[in-house]
């Protein structure tokens, strides 16, 4: 007969078993609480990481409020990127109103150039007026100013005419016959020849009778024939004539060829 197993299990007392369970000691415990919480000397760190942070948070004012750095120098203010500036916003109707004054100040700054320039135009005509005015009355006082003068020379122009035919009295056989007689006539047309030059300076000239006949300074008294002349040459000057610069004071008195 096979006998019944024996049980191998013993039983546990739990007096003992409760004698051999290993309790943690106090100071596994309190190291335990240390790390959770911290110990000591961490926390006596964390204090003096405090006060250095104090210390270095009141010597940064106390620099800035000196004004030789702030903190934007010592680069403390965060993010170092530059943040874009913001673009200033125009209100529509500030900018219409704007364009409108702008406008305005054109328009006026253009009618008042318009206004300028016609006054200038005007200007410019009223000054040409008056240098024709003044040419005008210029030309009439010279006109008026010689008056004298030219009826002074009328008065001296049969005198003159004497004083010619005189010279031409004297033929040139009696200057070749006398000496004398030739010096009489060489002084007579050298002052005449003077007279002449006097007159020519004050704007007195003689009348030209070279070539045709010519009704403006001209006075036909008689005709005469020349085959070797042109019909309408003068042939003779019986009276010379004389004119000023503004008027003829006698025409020439001639004869004219008639073919």
């Amino acid at each position: 007969m096979t006998q019944p197993d024996k049980k191998t299990d013993k039983a546990v007392d739990p007096e003992l078993d409760a004698d051999k369970v290993e309790t943690p000691s106090t100071d596994d415990v309190s190291d335990d609480d240390a790390w959770l919480n911290g110990t000591d000397e961490d926390q006596d760190d964390d204090g003096l990481d405090d006060s250095f942070l104090d210390d270095e948070d009141s010597f940064l004012s106390e620099l800035d409020n000196s004004g030789l750095v702030g903190n934007d120098d010592l680069g403390l203010d965060g993010d170092d990127e530059d943040t874009p500036e913001e673009e200033p916003t125009v209100d529509a109707s500030e900018a219409q109103k704007e364009i409108a004054e702008l406008k305005a100040k054109l328009a006026s700054t253009e009618a008042q150039l318009s206004e300028s320039e016609a006054k200038n135009d005007k200007l410019a005509l009223q000054l040409n007026e008056a240098q024709r005015v003044k040419e005008r009355l210029t030309a009439e006082f010279e006109k008026k100013a010689k008056l004298p003068l030219e009826k002074a020379v009328k008065k001296l122009l049969d005198p003159l005419d004497n004083f010619e035919r005189a010279i031409e009295a004297i033929s040139d056989e009696e200057c070749a016959n006398s000496p004398s007689m030739q010096n009489t006539k060489d002084g007579l047309e050298m002052t005449l020849n003077q007279i002449i030059q006097v007159l020519d300076s004050a704007g007195i000239k003689r009348v030209e009778t070279e070539g045709k006949f010519d009704h403006n300074v001209h006075e036909a008294i008689s005709t005469g024939q020349d085959p070797e002349k042109d019909n309408g040459a003068i042939l003779q000057v019986l009276q010379t004539g004389y004119q000023s610069d503004e008027r003829l004071l006698r025409p020439a008195r001639v004869i004219v060829n008639k073919k």
